[in-house]
């Protein structure tokens, strides 16, 4: 159902990043770079659009390709520094490379910035 819905015109920025969400969940790596990419395409003016360059970020740090992933979360966090996602995904990144005091500081600005509890 997601294939069809990102696919569909008047699918919004939430509609694609509820679908890239469950592709990661699912371990569907392709589906979910190829809808970020979507994403990425179809709402690169759009607020909010660094969400799917973390999306990009989380795929391919799940998949060990640190550089990849650190070029993609870097590149959403310079669009957007305060974005909880790409902070939390950057905390990840930092603990894979051994980096816990960044993970740490990453883990803590997620925190302070996403109250809700949502990541």
């Amino acid at each position: 159902m997601f294939g069809y819905l990102v696919n569909e015109p008047k699918a919004t920025m939430d509609d694609i990043s509820l679908s890239i969400y469950w592709a990661i969940r699912e371990k569907r790596t392709l589906n979910a770079i190829d809808r970020s990419k979507i994403g990425i395409k179809k709402f690169n003016n759009n607020t909010g659009h660094e969400i799917f360059y973390g999306y990009l970020g989380w795929v391919y740090r799940e998949e060990n390709n640190i550089d990849l992933a650190e070029a993609y979360i870097n590149h959403g966090l310079k669009i957007n520094p305060r974005n909880p996602l790409l902070l939390l995904n950057k905390g990840y990144l930092e603990a894979q490379k051994q980096n816990y005091i960044g993970a740490l500081v990453n883990f803590k600005r997620t925190v302070s910035l996403n109250g809700d509890g949502e990541f």
